[in-house]
C-alpha cells in the first residue's frame, strides 16, 4: 500500500483570533470496499488509518430501509477484514469513520 502524502493544515483568521481545540478531518471520496468469499462467509475488507474507529452496517435492500448496526473496527493503517456469515437473502454494507 502507498503512503499518502504529508499535507500542512494552516488555520488564518483576520485578527489571528483562532485557539481551536481539534479538527475533525474527514475523506472526500468515501471508504472503498471490497469482498470476497471464504468458505461460508462473505469478508469484506477497507482501508485504515491508525485510531480511527470503523462502523459496519448492513440493510436488505440498498435503496430502502434501515441501517443496521453490525460492529465496529479499529483502523490500524492497513487493510481490515470484517467475516460475516453467508445468508440466503442478499444484503448491502456500508463502512463510516466519524
Amino acid at each position: 500500500m502507498r503512503e499518502p502524502p504529508i499535507v500542512t493544515l494552516r488555520i488564518t483568521t483576520p485578527t489571528g483570533d483562532c485557539y481551536p481545540n481539534y479538527f475533525m478531518l474527514i475523506p472526500a471520496a468515501g471508504i472503498k470496499l471490497s469482498a470476497a468469499i471464504s468458505g461460508s462467509n462473505v469478508v469484506l475488507s477497507f482501508p485504515s488509518q491508525a485510531g480511527v474507529v470503523y462502523s459496519v452496517y448492513y440493510r436488505d435492500a440498498l435503496a430502502s430501509g434501515n441501517w443496521s448496526f453490525l460492529t465496529n473496527v479499529l483502523g490500524s493503517g492497513s487493510l481490515k477484514p470484517v467475516s460475516i456469515p453467508v445468508t440466503a437473502t442478499p444484503q448491502f454494507y456500508m463502512v463510516v469513520a466519524p
